[in-house]
Order: C-alpha cells, then structure tokens, then sequence
C-alpha cells in the first residue's frame, strides 16, 4: 500500500477512532501530533472554571510509548495532566486527569519513572499555587494497560512545621521521612514555569 493510501485511510478512520479513544498511528505521524489531534478541542471542567488543551508532551528516555497531555485555564494558575499511551498501532488514554481536585489545581513541574520497580511505576511532582512552597509527588502504578495512583505525598505544615505525609485513603495526612525515590530518573521537565519544589 503506497503512503498517499495510508494516509488518506488514517485521515478517514481517525474520527471514528477518537470516539472509542484511539487513533491508527499513520507512518509520517508523530506520536505527540496524532495525540494532539485527538485531545485538541477537549475541555475539562473544575469548580475553578474550564480547561483547555494546551500541550502534548512526548516523554524523553527509553520509554517513547508515553505522552503528556496538559491542559490550562485562562483564570488559573494550576495544569490538568492526562497521559496517553501508544500499544501498536493504536493510542489509548491511560490516565484521565483529576477534575475533582480539593482545593487549588497545583502546576505540575516533572514527570519521571521508577527504573527499579515491577510493575511499571511513574512519578509526578507538583507544586501549589499560593501557598507557601506546599507541593505534591504522586507514584503512579501501571496496571492492565491503565495508570493509577499507588501513594500520593504532600509536603505542608499539619501543625508541626511543613515536612513530607504520605495521604491515604480517608485523606488523613502521615507525616513521614520514607518518600520512596530510588531509582527514579525525569523523563520530563515543565520549562513554562519558573517554580521549584521541595524534593522529597
């Protein structure tokens, strides 16, 4: 099949594809573009207001099967992050972002892996929006194909200065020194934002 039919087939299927969350990989399609093609006019709505689309960020190191999506608010200062993911040749979303956030939506600053975990693990870090430095490092496991969030960590003050906690289920705030990060590596670095954070 010459690459003229290939594409034009891909142009054809990709709407139909959108809806069940995939899309066919033509050979002259990056993976960042066909993404942004599937995620560019989606809208997120917070309590804060709507998100749009505003980046499709491909992973840098050994694992290319990976791809941010972030979106933004003109009244906001936080992001909305959801991953997608390439299997073959198709693009699914294995990561939906938190729309319910409590609070003010953070900005997230990396995003990296574990390189000494199985199953795959994925690590984020974030930073709060006014508030003194407070920020977040969320581990991701990944799980039949999908992300899901397997311990998530704020650094704040609970009463007894700002240190890191580990949340768990019933957001009830642990305060520890045991925020696993060995061998862990940044697969990806927010440069739109001049914020730091504390490292766990």
């Amino acid at each position: 099949m010459n690459r003229a039919r290939l594409v034009q087939m891909a142009k054809i299927a990709l709407p139909a594809l959108m809806v069940s969350g995939g899309a066919c990989l033509a050979d002259d399609t990056s993976f960042a573009e066909t993404v942004t093609s599937i995620v560019s006019t989606n809208m997120l709505v917070t309590w804060e207001g709507e998100y749009g689309f505003r980046e499709a960020a491909p992973l840098n190191g050994a694992d290319t099967n990976l791809c941010l999506c972030l979106y933004g608010s003109e009244s906001a200062e936080g992001v909305l992050l959801e991953v997608y993911g390439r299997e073959a040749d198709s693009v699914l979303k294995i990561l939906s972002a938190d729309v319910d956030v409590k609070g003010v939506t953070p900005v997230v600053i990396q995003f990296g892996a574990f390189t000494n975990r199985t199953p795959r693990c994925y690590w984020s870090r974030w930073r709060h929006p006014g508030n003194g430095g407070n920020a977040a490092y969320v581990i991701y496991e990944m799980t039949n194909g999908l992300l899901s969030v397997s311990a998530n960590y704020e650094y704040c003050d609970m009463g007894a200065g700002k240190c890191w906690h580990l949340v768990d289920v019933d957001d009830n705030y642990i305060a520890t020194n045991d925020v696993p990060t060995a061998g862990s590596v940044v697969m990806w670095t927010n440069t739109n934002t001049i914020y730091s954070v504390a490292n766990p």
